[in-house]
């Protein structure tokens, strides 16, 4: 693998320093580079499927009211859905479905549901998280802070987690990533927590507007896509959906509905040839980058000893 991309890195470096000098001879041996770097990503394993995890998904169809939000929110999970939380499978409810007011991990312990993911503020001595936790018996057992805050929003008001910390949560023998609202967007949110052992991927949402939420759909279609894992999207108004480990949305729950839906996810592990590729090509640009530095460099300082040799001539 090492040798294979040493020899791809040489090719593009050889194919850029060739170009300066006869640009059909470098653009040609570049092109060779880039092609042996597809070769070898579509050579590479592929995710190999390790099991399923029995989760129920919750989707309250509840859509800001202002005051009312939070009291509706807790008496939906409290009235309605206490009967089915029960058993081994992992609950999973959206972003802000139970407490949007800075509570404290205390206040998570009057939850007597077991085994159940939630998202939302929390308050840890004089900061603000936005928080996904896992609360098995009444007890917070894992958690993340929402690292890439919403600007203006959230990022006046909330304490951004350490980018540091891992993006899993366990649950038994599983590891899950997550993540929070719109940072399904970013690329490495997906890509860490597969680097961390993560089987699936969660993302929690409680964004109510239904372009912004089928965006926020599509930025998990590709997260799935490119780590090769299955991906769900827990909605708070709509759209909580399963998006397969290829990026295609298996089924989804229409909006401003209240569902809930017992699905069995399967887990995987091993990276996609898009996910290596990629990893891949930011090397063969940085390599190209620095390349390019050093032949400028070099091509000024050859200038500069023309120009000096040539100022002695005439002075001469």
């Amino acid at each position: 693998m090492y040798g294979a991309s040493f020899v791809i890195y040489a090719a593009l470096l050889l194919g850029l320093w060739a170009f300066y000098h006869h640009r059909a001879t470098g653009v040609a041996v570049f092109a060779i580079g880039v092609a042996l770097a597809i070769v070898l990503s579509s050579a590479l394993p592929q995710p190999q499927l390790e099991g399923y995890l029995e989760v129920n998904l919750v989707q309250p169809g509840i859509v800001g009211d202002g005051e009312h939000f939070v009291t509706r929110s807790e008496d939906y999970l409290r009235r309605e859905l206490s009967p089915q939380l029960r058993g081994g499978a992992l609950n999973v409810l959206p972003e802000s479905s139970l407490f949007n007011y800075d509570f404290d991990t205390d206040h998570l312990g009057l939850l007597a549901h077991d085994n159940l993911l939630i998202g939302g503020t929390i308050r840890s001595q004089s900061l603000v998280y936005n928080s996904v936790v896992l609360l098995q018996k009444g007890r917070v057992t894992a958690r993340y802070n929402k690292i890439f805050l919403v600007p203006i929003e959230e990022d006046a008001r909330l304490q951004a987690g350490n980018e540091r910390q891992t993006n899993t949560l366990r649950f038994g023998d599983v590891i899950l990533g997550v993540g929070i609202c719109y940072e399904s967007a970013f690329e490495r949110i997906g890509l860490k927590a597969v680097h961390n052992g993560a089987q699936a991927l969660l993302f929690l949402s409680n964004t109510q507007s239904p372009p912004a939420t089928a965006l926020q759909l599509r930025s998990v279609q590709v997260r799935s896509a490119e780590t090769g894992r299955v991906a769900l999207f827990v909605g708070m108004a709509g759209n909580t959906s399963m998006t397969d480990a290829k990026g295609k949305v298996v089924w989804r729950m229409p909006w401003a509905s209240s569902e809930r839906r017992a699905i069995s996810v399967p887990l995987y592990s091993g990276l996609t040839n898009a996910a290596h590729f990629s990893a891949q090509l930011s090397y063969i640009l940085v390599a190209v980058t620095c390349a390019t530095l050093v032949s400028l460099l070099w091509k000024g300082l050859h200038r500069k000893a023309e120009r000096d040799h040539q100022g002695r001539r005439d002075f001469l």
